[in-house]
């Protein structure tokens, strides 16, 4: 079945008796190319539409061997060998070039991008293929063919007559187009008229609408020539869309590359970031794991959406802040004397601090707590067993102090850690101490 508005440019069937031009094109390959009956100057064919188009040059071309259809292609500047190469079932090209041919020109876009089509080359031949049909358009005969516009329902058709001699300036004839309703909407309204119209190198041009979901068939009937082609009904494609993050995991802090590509759409939105251009890329650097979401508006205005999700993994819980507690049970501190601690880990101190915490410490009294200074974040599956709090005294003279103390560590998620409770007999002859976790 013939998908919507018939890929290639140009139409129908017209009277050639010119061969000419660049490559080798005679009458018989322009009516072949013309076959298609739409012109699509305003570019409103997808990538399925090109290939419809690369399609009908198998159908119309009924070539009867591979190395035919490359002679021809050669001939005509078409780089067919991207489509030449596909397998359709285990039929080839090489092997048995006609079943092979019945198959492609039977096969779904879909179908020929899974045997390994490639959007550019479909692209590339349906580029040298429309820059065939201009030309073919400028040889002598009866042209007919319909321009459609973006909407697929405004067209404009168009007749027009080269002379093939001095003789003959003119071709006489009548024009016919069902379904009657879209004839009924054609202006100038003399498209239809009962007798017959002349037509010549000016040509004839009406504008007409349908909708997208009717089929319509143009029959011109002229003494020169009878071209008659179809406007095959518009079907809206699928959206296409390639949306992922490269890498998809990253750790805290990492960058992460979104990359899209879409086909087929009006426009696409990246949520959170706005409106962005139908290809691209965006580098992201969450703090946790995000789900991106792409809405993407089809060409029928229909709107979809597409996820990408970057997964973030977190590390261990880590040292955001530290304090050490005091309780003197006898032979206070004085107010002079200055006190050392530091937690000590395999990577080094990781939090300290130093000071005579406010002067006097009572007997009998808890003192603190006091903040410490975090060095380094220490992750908190290497603390117990690993780390120890360190204590220094530093009197003015011979104070001696006996006192209990623990220093109490807190992370970034999760409940603190608290040292264990030490006592302390120190003075200037035993200035240390040291408790563990």
């Amino acid at each position: 079945m013939r998908q919507a508005f018939r890929l290639s440019l140009c139409l129908l069937v017209m009277l050639f008796v010119a061969a000419a031009s660049t490559y080798a094109q005679t009458a018989a390959d322009c009516a072949n190319l013309m076959k298609f009956g739409v012109y699509d100057k305003f570019r409103t064919f997808t990538t399925e539409s090109h290939y419809q188009q690369v399609r009908e040059f198998f159908e119309n071309n009924t070539f009867s061997s591979r190395q035919q259809a490359e002679q021809k292609a050669g001939e005509l500047g078409l780089e067919i060998e991207g489509v030449l190469g596909l397998s359709f079932g285990g039929s080839t090209s090489s092997n048995n070039y006609e079943e092979w041919r019945q198959k492609l020109i039977k096969s779904s876009y879909v179908e020929a991008r899974s045997a390994g089509l490639s959007d550019t080359n479909v692209q590339t031949i349906s580029g040298k293929i429309t820059s065939l049909v201009e030309k073919c358009l400028t040889q002598r005969g009866v042209h007919a063919y319909v321009i459609p516009s973006a909407d697929n329902q405004n067209f404009i058709l168009t007749v027009d007559f080269l002379p093939m001699s001095s003789t003959a300036t003119l071709a006489k004839g009548n024009i016919s187009m069902k379904p009657s309703s879209v004839a009924a909407s054609c202006a100038p309204t003399d498209l239809f008229a009962p007798h017959d119209i002349d037509i010549g190198p000016q040509g004839r041009s009406f504008s007409c609408k349908r909708l997208p979901s009717e089929t319509v068939t143009v029959v011109v009937n002229t003494d020169q020539g009878s071209p008659t082609f179809t406007y095959d009904a518009f079907v809206i494609p699928d959206i296409v869309a390639r949306f992922s993050a490269d890498p998809s995991t990253i750790k805290t802090g990492n960058t992460a590359t979104l990359t899209w590509e879409i086909k087929n759409a009006l426009s696409a939105t990246l949520l959170e970031f706005g409106n962005v251009l139908l290809t691209g890329t965006k580098n992201v650097a969450p703090k946790q794991t995000t789900e991106y979401k792409m809405n993407v508006v089809g060409l029928d205005g229909k709107t979809v959406t597409v996820p990408a999700t970057v997964t973030v993994i977190q590390p261990p819980p880590h040292l955001v802040g530290a304090r050490v507690f005091f309780h003197t049970t006898n032979d206070n501190k004085d107010h002079d004397t200055n006190v050392v601690v530091n937690v000590i880990c395999d990577s080094g101190t990781v939090a300290s601090v130093s000071s005579n915490f406010g002067g006097e410490f009572q007997d009998n009294r808890d003192n603190g707590p006091f903040g410490m200074t975090v060095l380094a974040e220490q992750p908190v599956n290497r603390i117990n067993g690993i780390c120890r709090a360190e204590l220094t005294e530093q009197p003015n003279g011979n104070d001696e102090w006996h006192f209990n103390w623990w220093v109490e560590l807190t992370f970034s998620s999760g409940p603190p850690i608290r040292s264990q409770t030490g006592g302390g007999n120190v003075d200037s002859d035993r200035p240390h101490a040291v408790i563990n976790f």
